[in-house]
């Protein structure tokens, strides 16, 4: 079931690269824009929400750049929270339990510690920047190489958002036999991991808060759930050039709240009523 008040906020990963160590997927320039302007852009969000605000970066695709984005984010809000002696904001992060192994039965009690530090902090608002599972789209499994391939062969592009668009536009179907994953799903998958974070944040006690759910994405998946929601359910022509013409920039937020029966959401910069029960549907499965 729906709460009455639900605010999400999925943002994309920043720019792909590799050769940095502890952030693998990311490029030295997407690392850098993600410790300093991103980390600037979240600390705003969080110093203009609600005091005891949970924003909760708790899920991101099997793709490294997803991951690291949120790691770097994180280290940066960190590191300007302590050049500008702010008090009331606070981060939980990846390093706060280094050692700690993905298989590890310790990954519960974790799980449990950053549930004590945040009802023990009920005035802070805190950036919990640590995905406690590395939660796969459900329909991220049938993106491949080969449709991939088959997209830039049909538009004749070498822009990958042309790619998206004309993906966005046939609804994945078969281009010379090669599937590609149904937009509509891809935006209904991250409405039900908006869900799995918010049972994990119930099952630890912490929902009572302000939440804020903050997955980690690609611009692909955020213009089919932006169409989606503003397009009344639909993905088609017309609902991607009014509102996904252009990709969402590096890193950006959208942002999608219910409240008091009513819906919005604001992408690339702009605002959009949305109908609740878009997202009611896909609770109540």
């Amino acid at each position: 079931m729906l709460k009455d008040n639900l605010e999400m906020a999925p943002f994309r990963h920043t720019s792909p690269g590799e050769g940095v160590k502890d952030y693998p997927g990311l490029s030295v320039e997407g690392v850098e824009a993600a410790k300093t302007k991103k980390a600037a852009e979240f600390l705003d969000f969080l110093e203009g929400a609600e005091k005891g605000t949970v924003l909760y970066v708790g899920a991101a695709s099997e793709n490294p750049r997803t991951i690291s984005t949120i790691k770097a984010i994180g280290e940066g809000v960190k590191e300007l929270i302590k050049e500008q002696d702010i008090q009331d904001i606070m981060v939980i992060n990846w390093k706060d339990f280094e050692g700690i192994k993905e298989d590890s039965p310790e990954k519960v009690r974790m799980g449990k510690r950053i549930a004590e530090i945040v009802n023990e902090n009920p005035d802070k608002k805190i950036l919990v920047d640590l995905p406690l599972v590395a939660l796969r789209y459900l329909s991220f499994g049938q993106w491949s190489g080969a449709y991939y391939d088959k997209l830039v062969e049909k538009t004749g592009s070498k822009d990958n958002y042309d790619n998206a668009k004309c993906w966005l536009e046939t609804g994945g179907k078969p281009i010379d036999g090669i599937h590609g994953p149904d937009p509509v799903e891809v935006a209904k998958d991250q409405i039900r991991v908006v869900k799995v974070m918010e049972d994990i944040a119930k099952h630890y006690g912490v929902e009572k808060r302000p939440m804020v759910y903050a997955p980690a994405d690609h611009s692909w998946h955020m213009a089919a759930l932006a169409v989606y929601l503003a397009n009344k359910g639909k993905i088609d022509k017309e609902g991607i050039q009014n509102i996904a013409k252009e990709p969402v920039r590096e890193a950006e937020m959208m942002n999608i709240k219910i409240e008091g029966g009513q819906g919005t959401l604001i992408y690339n910069g702009k605002e959009y009523p949305i109908d609740p029960k878009l997202i009611e549907e896909v609770y109540s499965e």
